[in-house]
């Protein structure tokens, strides 16, 4: 899809793609999130090198890695991914790490026959779901300022810093990579890694890290910044997406609303939302994974379910009155909600605290795509639509 313009007159999208087809519709349901335009850095010599390269987002099936010397560039959620799952199998892995990421457990266990039969009987996993959900959103305290909760707060980061430190010890032998791979900012400001594989894979023999950094890419690999040229096979960007913290690449298609606006210039100056699903002045236009409605604390799907079963809400509630052509969410109301977002955002780490990261508006101002509310809030504020929240086109 390349443009998406809503037509005044019939109250219908007109949709275009790159292949030069075109579609009418009633109704935009614009799922395409936060994760969609890869971020590959800008590296001297990149356009030299001999051999294959790629970012982990495009990744190239068609290259053979198995055997080969290969690199993965990057610290965060894709290379922890990355690196356990071909390090095995590479003759060598060079991992280039940046900036220190919060690296903590996961709770996945093999489960032994009675607990599998146990799961079986009647109600027994959805207690287990919801247990699982309560956990996580009760974690939000440790990422919104709470009156009162600070002491808990605390206790909870301090559990998490000696957990990686701890697992440091036991994966890291070199004494300047565990200091280099123990973070100095407060747990949250950046993503969060759930990963039980990552720092185990980085013990092998045939897997080295770099953390003084890349100096330039040369036709053979990659010269580092303290004078090491590293013979390279493949080279692997596994240094994430563009997000929020480019918004001139938070939409990949151009979005034309009412009076000739254009969503793509309006969001380069601030990324509104009324609850995160509609934007004014883009009647019918339905977004999952909008503005702040990232997890930063717990799973993505809850919101993006949560905001799907508004969305099918509006849809039924406009089809069911048939004088109703479309729905165009008040500015008002939009104003206010992003106030009350703004307001929310400052009490917690993500926006408070000291760091840069991919989730802010040019990585270290405002916080446009993760949720100042618990999973349980967002879920009830979006429980049910009501129309008169809306402008109604007929």
């Amino acid at each position: 899809m390349t443009r998406l313009a809503f037509d005044e007159h019939e109250l219908l999208w007109h949709v275009q793609t790159e292949s030069g087809e075109s579609y009418s519709a009633r109704f935009v349901i614009d799922t395409s999130g936060v994760l969609a335009n890869p971020h590959v850095p800008r590296i001297n010599g990149a356009e030299t090198f001999k051999g294959p390269m790629f970012h982990s987002g495009h990744w190239d099936h068609s290259i053979a890695y198995e055997g080969k010397r290969v690199a993965v560039i990057g610290s965060g959620c894709s290379a922890a991914q990355i690196v356990p799952a071909i390090a095995g199998k590479v003759s060598r892995l060079t991992l280039f790490m940046g900036t220190a990421q919060w690296i903590l457990p996961r709770s996945d266990r093999q489960f032994g026959a009675v607990e599998r039969f146990a799961r079986t009987l009647p109600g027994v996993r959805h207690l287990i779901r919801w247990l699982v959900f309560a956990l996580h959103d009760i974690r939000f305290i440790g990422f919104r300022r709470y009156p009162g909760m600070s002491p808990i707060t605390q206790l909870m980061k301090d559990h998490d810093r000696r957990s990686l430190t701890k697992r440091l010890h036991r994966s890291i032998k070199d004494d300047k990579l565990r200091q280099h791979m123990l973070p100095d900012y407060e747990l949250g400001c950046r993503r969060v890694i759930p990963t039980n594989a990552h720092l185990p894979a980085l013990s092998p023999d045939n897997v080295d890290v770099d953390i003084s950094g890349i100096e330039r890419i040369t036709a053979q690999g990659i010269l580092t910044r303290d004078g090491k040229e590293i013979p390279l096979d493949v080279i692997v960007y596994a240094t994430g997406y563009f997000a929020d913290s480019d918004m001139k690449k938070a939409l990949s298609f151009q979005v034309h609303g009412l009076e000739g606006r254009n969503l793509n210039s309006e969001w380069e100056k601030e990324a509104v939302s009324y609850k995160g699903i509609s934007v004014s002045g883009y009647p019918n236009d339905f977004k999952v994974n909008g503005p702040n409605t990232g997890s930063g604390h717990s799973s993505q799907m809850s919101y993006m379910e949560a905001a799907t079963d508004y969305i099918v809400q509006a849809i039924c509630a406009v089809k069911r009155d048939k004088s109703i052509k479309a729905i165009d969410a008040r500015g008002d109301l939009q104003d206010a909600y992003v106030a009350d977002m703004k307001r929310k955002m400052q009490k917690t780490v993500w926006q408070n605290a000291t760091c840069t990261a991919f989730d802010r508006k040019n990585m270290s101002e405002e916080v446009t795509s993760l949720s100042p509310e618990p999973v349980t809030g967002f879920i009830l504020s979006r429980r049910w639509i009501r129309l008169g929240d809306y402008r109604l086109l007929k």
